[in-house]
């Protein structure tokens, strides 16, 4: 059985995971500049090497909290589909946790829960052992980037 590599990650305690194939790299905290009339998740935008991309701020939309950034904060850079086009964002979360081997045996459907905030993302579950991660689609994150 072919098995799936995920980037794992956490968030307010809870394990998530995306798709390895979907990381770009993971960087530190860095320089980010704010943009007017922006959502609460969305806390800017940073150049990544000539490219501008979106920050989101992965926590909020999972929990309505924030944390202060600081040189420990993680940043995932993600490729992600938005609107039809290969687009990159940076994620913060709070810790990187590993590389995880996922198979067809590991998967479980995510529980039908509606009036939950984040569960728009979720594609479905991870058992590995005693661990159950959350496992994200990245193109269903949503990103809210004000008019110019």
């Amino acid at each position: 059985m072919a098995k799936e590599q995920y980037l794992t990650f956490l968030i307010a305690d809870k394990e998530y995971g995306v798709n390895i194939l979907n990381v770009q790299e993971i960087r530190c905290w860095g320089a980010v500049t704010p943009l007017p009339g922006s959502s609460d998740d969305l806390k800017g935008v940073m150049n990544l090497r000539g490219a501008i991309i979106p920050i989101v701020d992965l926590r909020y939309k999972m929990t309505s909290s924030e944390i202060n950034y600081n040189v420990r904060t993680i940043v995932i850079v993600l490729h992600m589909k938005c609107e039809g086009k290969d687009r990159l964002i940076g994620a913060v979360v709070d810790a990187v946790s590993d590389v995880c081997d996922v198979g067809e045996e590991n998967l479980r459907e995510a529980p039908e829960v509606t009036d939950k905030i984040g569960v728009e993302y979720i594609d479905r579950l991870a058992q590995l052992g005693e661990r159950m991660v959350i496992l994200l689609d990245t193109d269903k994150i949503s990103i809210d980037i004000p008019d110019e």
